[in-house]
């Protein structure tokens, strides 16, 4: 006789009565018994096969729904943990293979660093959740850019914040522009580079992104000659050192003088005639408030070859009027190899560059850049 019941949701299946008829349908019957306990032990519902899954997407905001993106968050249950972190629409999926009460903790790095917590109780159930939102009304977020006067943005620059008589300072990305998370509150905000700073502007920060464009009263000072074009007058251009496409001066790659002539950034020259000036003479395309220029030479004496020993720049609009010259004269070190910058203070403007060079012999020079900084007019 086959008889079952159930207790704790586990069916038990007696076989009582049961005789070897001769061994006939022993194997079957037995066989029936173990499918009949597997079927009964599924349907009551016991995790014999693992426990069940879930998952979760928790969604991280500011009380104006802006996203708060790269927070790490903690799903935790006991001694279980899970990381995520929140995409850019502050979004974070967890997946768990355990259901029931969980934790969510994360926490914001603000810009003194301080941290504001995060906390949230979640019930999870198998399969997929809904999602779980977390507004912090507590914080905002400010995105500062700094800007000369031409609302160009200022590399290199530094941000003071103020809160009463707390002052932190944080430097700039080479864009001019930052963004951090901050309490909601009133803060005083100036940016300064150099001895330049710009007017205080007070901002009262809520629990939203709050765009604050900070102006300091100055002139970006920029490079004018990158990928500019020069003709060359009176030098014979060394094909076997890099220059013979007339390109290699304003690429923006200054050599380097550890690698020596095998650096490509290098490029020779010898003086056509010794009695005539040589030089180059840079096409900025338009005409720009100039300031300063850098021309950077190469000295290898194990080859004979010297640093100039004068270089002159001149300025012109219409390259045939010209500024006086601005002269720069240095003296070579004897025996020595090494790279010289001839480094001039400019105070005009002009589209074009006259570099004047006066080379220490007609037999060779080598040069690396010729750089010239300004700004637009």
């Amino acid at each position: 006789m086959i008889t079952s019941y159930t207790t704790d949701k586990i069916i038990i299946v007696s076989c009582s009565g049961l005789k070897n008829q001769g061994g006939r349908n022993m194997k079957g019957k037995t066989r029936f018994l173990v499918l009949l306990l597997l079927i009964a032990v599924f349907v009551s519902g016991c995790s014999l096969f693992g426990k069940k899954k879930g998952d979760v997407t928790v969604s991280l905001f500011l009380e104006d729904n802006t996203p708060l993106t790269g927070i790490e968050l903690v799903l935790k249950k006991d001694a279980k943990v899970v990381k995520a972190k929140t995409n850019n629409d502050g979004k974070a999926l967890f997946q768990v293979d355990d259901i029931g009460e969980y934790t969510i903790t994360g926490e914001v790095v603000l810009y003194d660093g301080t941290k504001e917590a995060i906390s949230k109780q979640i019930n999870l159930k198998a399969g997929t959740n809904p999602e779980v939102p977390i507004k912090l009304a507590t914080i905002g977020q400010l995105g500062i850019t700094v800007v000369d006067k031409k609302a160009k943005p200022i590399a290199n620059s530094e941000l003071v914040i103020s809160v009463g008589e707390n002052e932190k300072k944080i430097p700039l990305e080479a864009e001019g522009k930052i963004q951090f998370y901050a309490k909601i509150g009133t803060y005083n905000l100036k940016a300064k580079i150099n001895d330049f700073v710009s007017e205080i502007s007070e901002v009262e920060l809520t629990s939203k992104k709050l765009e604050k464009v900070l102006e300091i009263n100055i002139e970006t000072i920029e490079e004018l000659a990158i990928g500019k074009a020069y003709e060359i007058f009176n030098l014979d251009i060394n094909k076997t050192a890099h220059d013979a496409d007339g390109t290699r001066l304003t690429d923006g790659i200054f050599g380097d003088p550890n690698k020596g002539p095998e650096d490509s950034s290098w490029a020779s020259y010898n003086q056509s005639d010794k009695e005539k000036p040589c030089g180059f003479i840079v096409d900025l395309e338009a005409v720009k408030d100039l300031r300063a220029a850098r021309v950077q030479a190469y000295q290898y004496h194990e080859w004979g070859v010297f640093i100039p020993s004068k270089i002159s720049i001149e300025l012109s609009e219409d390259k045939t009027t010209w500024s006086e010259p601005v002269i720069v004269e240095k003296e070579s070190r004897a025996g020595e190899t090494y790279d010289e910058w001839f480094e001039f203070t400019l105070a005009g403007n002009g589209r074009y560059v006259k570099v004047t060079i006066e080379p220490f012999t007609n037999l060779f020079m080598w040069l690396g850049e010729i750089s010239v900084q300004g700004v637009e007019e």
